[in-house]
């Protein structure tokens, strides 16, 4: 699958805001990283999280720590929960921690007795923040399609059905919408490609994203920031809303115009 599209650029940036409180817990310096970075994961709790409902009637805070083993692969071979003031959170915390993807890397040492850790903190008035920015308290969800909640992620190749984007005919025009060409990747010249590579989640918004190839100059950042303003009908599987793996494009060029390119998640390089 691959879209092919040229569009002309608008210039400016825009910013996001606020986010919920993660902690990594590396028991040494070989610890997994996960694909987007370790800043990364605020964004991503900020994006994923759903306060369990009685907890957050009730106004109850929380903590949960979880401890891991990550191999190679960036495969969780083993996760348990080591502390928590409320098994109410437990189950959600899991479920958060089961969905961030772990970058490989065959230069990491494992030490199957060493487990890292992951600590999230529950804050009833920080969660109505989140849900007030982002608009939504339970997960957007597709209407009468049963999502798969096993956390398997497919590529395109794999699907019946392949997700699409919402709120524009086309990438064409989601850009000549959306992109704000960076002003100074225009003073200074830069001409290029970004790539990232990401998961579209069941309930149709991007996670996950790793960097596969830079430039300088703000390029960067506006590719993710267009990634994140994407809204899909999810890619579907045996009937159910799954999580894809996608690749993007962003071609750049010194005069203030571009193109996007759009794949599947069959790509050769490694997370």
């Amino acid at each position: 699958m691959k879209f092919i599209i040229t569009a002309l650029i608008i210039i400016g940036l825009s910013t996001i805001g606020f986010a919920q409180k993660i902690e990594l817990l590396p028991a040494s310096r070989f610890a997994a990283s996960p694909v987007g970075g370790n800043e990364y994961l605020e964004d991503f709790i900020k994006q994923e999280i759903v306060y369990p409902k009685t907890m957050l009637e009730s106004e109850t805070e929380g903590e949960v720590t979880i401890r891991y083993i990550i191999n190679n692969e960036g495969e969780v071979v083993q996760s348990n929960i080591s502390a928590s003031t409320n098994e109410a959170f437990n189950k959600e915390a899991m479920r958060l921690f089961h969905h961030i993807v772990w970058k490989v890397d065959y230069t990491r040492l494992v030490n199957e007795k060493l487990e890292d850790g992951l600590r999230i903190k529950f804050s009833p008035k920080t969660y109505k923040k989140v849900v007030k920015k982002r608009g939504y308290d339970g997960l957007p969800y597709p209407e009468g399609i049963p999502v798969d909640e096993s956390g398997t992620i497919y590529t395109v190749k794999q699907l019946d059905s392949v997700p699409n984007l919402i709120g524009a005919d086309n990438m064409n025009a989601f850009a000549l919408k959306a992109m704000k060409y960076p002003q100074e990747a225009i003073v200074r010249k830069v001409k290029g490609e970004v790539k990232y590579e990401f998961i579209i989640e069941p309930y149709g918004m991007s996670s996950n994203y790793k960097l596969v190839n830079a430039l300088p100059a703000g390029c960067n950042e506006e590719t993710l920031r267009l990634l994140q303003l994407m809204r899909w009908e999810p890619g579907i599987k045996d009937g159910k809303a799954v999580r894809t793996k996608m690749t993007f494009r962003l071609l750049f060029n010194a005069g203030g115009s571009g193109g996007f390119e759009m794949f599947d998640g069959n790509s050769n390089s490694s997370n």
